[in-house]
């Protein structure tokens, strides 16, 4: 049998912005990270999920589970 093998990784890094108030760093970081600015390069991977199903029969599958 053939199974479907899905994994998910939350990854994170911080950046540091200048700005007057925390609405504006957020709109400052928005707009950067959209620019391409902000890459993770290094990132830290803070969560892994995986889930498990059956590719002949979806209703045999795991729930997302953390390892």
């Amino acid at each position: 049998m053939k199974y479907i093998v899905t994994i998910e990784e939350t990854c994170s890094q911080d950046f540091v912005v200048e700005a007057d108030n925390i609405d504006e760093a957020k709109d400052i970081a928005i707009e950067r990270y959209d620019l391409g600015d902000f890459i993770l390069d290094d990132p830290c991977v803070t969560e892994k999920l995986m889930s498990v199903r059956n590719d002949s029969n979806e209703e045999e599958c795991t729930d997302w589970f953390e390892f």
